[in-house]
C-alpha cells in the first residue's frame, strides 16, 4: 500500500500460501467518522488487516487441539515511490524514467557506507548494466538514484540489492546472474548404490539459479543429461555395482560456458557393494618408444611409459 501524493506507504511481507486475506478500510464511508476521533496530527485513520480468511465476510475453522502460526513483517516506507518488490530486509522501487531507470531502496536496518550495493543486469544474458555502491542507509534515510539502462525496459532487467557479503536483501525478477558457476563437488573413490551429488552450495541464491547436470556411465560411456533446468543444488543418484559414474554441471544463466570437462568430468566415483580388485579410474595409458640400447637393457621405465627395443 502506497500513497503517491504523500510519497509514503506500508509494506507487508507475509506467506501468501497461509495468510490468504488482506483488508484495508476507513471508518465510515458516505458519512465518515471525523479524524479527530482517532488521530492528533491532522491525518486520517485506516485499518489494515491480514489473516487466513480471504475476505472480511469469510471464516476459517481451527479444529480442537490444532495450531496455525506464521511470521510476517510490517514496516513504513517513504520517499522512494511505489515499491515493486519488498522483503523483510528492504523495499525496492523501480520505475522507467525516459531512457533511464529510477530506483529507490528503503532498508529496514542501518547499513554503513559500502555495506550494501545495487546490481542491474540484462535479464536475457546477464549483461552488466550497473553496479552502485550505496552510501550509509537506514529506515529514516532511504536511497534513490537514476541510472541509464541503454534503452532497456523494466521487464528486460533484473536487479539485486545485496549486503557486503553478497547476500540478497531484495530483488526485482531475481535471477542467477550473480550465482557462482556450478561445479560438482568431489566424490569419494567408491560408494554404495545410492549416493548424493552436489553441484552448488546452499545460500540466499538457492532456488533461483537453474542448472544442467550430466552423467556418464563408464570411461567409454557417453555424456547424457541427468537433470536440465533444475533449481535443486544436490540430489541422490542410484547406480549399479561395479559401474563408475562421472558427473559435470553448469549454471544455465548464460554466463557459464559450455562443458569443457570431457574426459574425467568434475567428479567421479565407483559403486561397490562388494570388494573389487581394480577400479575403472585406475586406468593407465602406456606409450612405446625405440631407444638405441642393447636388448639386454630393455626394461619397464615406469608405470606410465614402456620402453621397447
Amino acid at each position: 500500500m502506497y500513497d503517491t501524493l504523500a510519497n509514503e506507504g506500508v509494506a507487508r511481507i507475509f506467506p501468501s500460501d497461509i495468510a490468504h486475506g488482506t483488508k484495508g478500510f476507513g471508518f465510515g464511508w458516505s458519512d465518515p467518522i471525523d479524524w479527530h476521533e482517532w488521530t492528533d496530527d491532522g491525518s486520517t485513520y485506516v485499518e489494515l488487516h491480514g489473516g487466513v480468511a480471504p475476505t472480511f465476510w469469510d471464516s476459517a475453522v481451527l479444529t480442537a487441539g490444532a495450531t496455525l502460526a506464521w511470521k510476517e513483517y510490517w514496516y513504513p516506507v517513504g520517499s522512494i515511490g511505489v515499491f515493486t518488490d519488498a522483503t523483510a530486509e528492504a523495499a525496492l522501487a523501480m520505475h522507467e524514467d525516459g531512457e533511464g531507470l529510477r530506483l529507490g531502496i528503503h532498508s529496514t536496518a542501518a547499513r554503513a557506507a559500502g555495506e550494501s550495493a545495487l546490481y542491474i543486469w540484462e535479464l536475457a544474458n546477464c549483461t552488466h548494466v550497473a553496479h552502485i555502491g550505496l552510501p550509509a542507509i537506514d529506515p529514516a534515510n532511504p536511497f534513490t538514484v537514476t541510472v541509464s539502462t541503454g534503452g532497456r525496459s523494466l521487464d528486460q532487467l533484473t536487479t539485486a540489492y545485496v549486503d557486503g557479503w553478497g547476500n540478497l536483501l531484495a530483488g526485482h525478477i531475481p535471477s542467477n546472474c550473480q550465482v557462482p558457476d556450478a561445479r560438482v563437488e568431489p566424490l569419494p573413490p567408491y560408494v554404495t548404490t545410492t549416493f548424493t551429488v552436489t553441484w552448488a552450495r546452499p545460500g540466499v541464491w538457492s532456488g533461483i539459479a537453474t542448472y544442467q547436470v550430466q552423467v556418464r556411465d563408464g570411461y567409454e560411456g557417453t555424456w547424457t543429461d541427468w537433470l536440465s533446468g533444475t533449481r535443486e543444488i544436490s540430489t541422490t543418484y542410484s547406480g549399479a555395482h561395479g559401474h563408475t559414474y562421472f558427473f559435470r554441471a553448469r549454471n544455465l544463466s548464460g554466463h557459464q560456458p559450455a562443458f569443457a570437462d570431457e574426459e574425467w568430468g568434475q567428479a567421479f566415483t565407483t559403486v561397490l557393494t562388494q570388494p573389487a580388485p581394480v577400479l575403472v579410474t585406475s586406468r593407465k595409458v602406456g606409450t612405446w618408444s625405440r631407444m638405441p640400447v642393447p636388448s639386454a637393457l630393455c626394461r619397464f621405465r615406469s608405470r606410465w611409459s614402456l620402453t621397447r627395443c
